[in-house]
């Protein structure tokens, strides 16, 4: 699926932009980061409820575009923050109390970081 479209997306907070930013590729503390290949706008909002984000883990700050050429690794991660040794979600689903979910979902690293990647999004009343 990620082969077949030229971008793939993350929202995330500055303080993560600034960290990629200083390593010089999107990754997480165990490698992969949660990415999706569903582009559904700039409202952090949406994002968050499409995504499953609890209001408490904070609101997302920007989107990061990324090319899939950079993208270096990618896998379907496990339930509950792919810290479960069975099943898939590759799709979010599994924090219904958080948001609708529905996000085709991956858990990717890239092998480069640009900044043109990064794109605010809008402010939350």
């Amino acid at each position: 699926m990620i082969s077949q479209q030229g971008f793939v997306y993350r929202a995330t907070n500055q303080r993560m932009v600034d960290v990629y930013r200083q390593n010089g590729t999107v990754s997480g503390r165990s490698g992969g980061t949660y990415m999706t290949t569903d582009d559904v706008g700039l409202d952090p909002q949406v994002l968050m409820d499409r995504g499953q984000v609890f209001q408490h883990w904070g609101e997302p700050e920007v989107l990061l575009k990324i090319p899939t050429s950079a993208i270096n690794s990618a896998t379907v991660p496990r339930p509950l923050y792919n810290s479960l040794s069975v099943g898939w979600e590759p799709f979010t689903d599994f924090y219904p109390a958080a948001g609708s979910g529905g996000l085709r979902q991956f858990m990717g690293t890239t092998s480069s970081w640009s900044d043109d990647w990064v794109i605010p999004l809008k402010k939350s009343n």
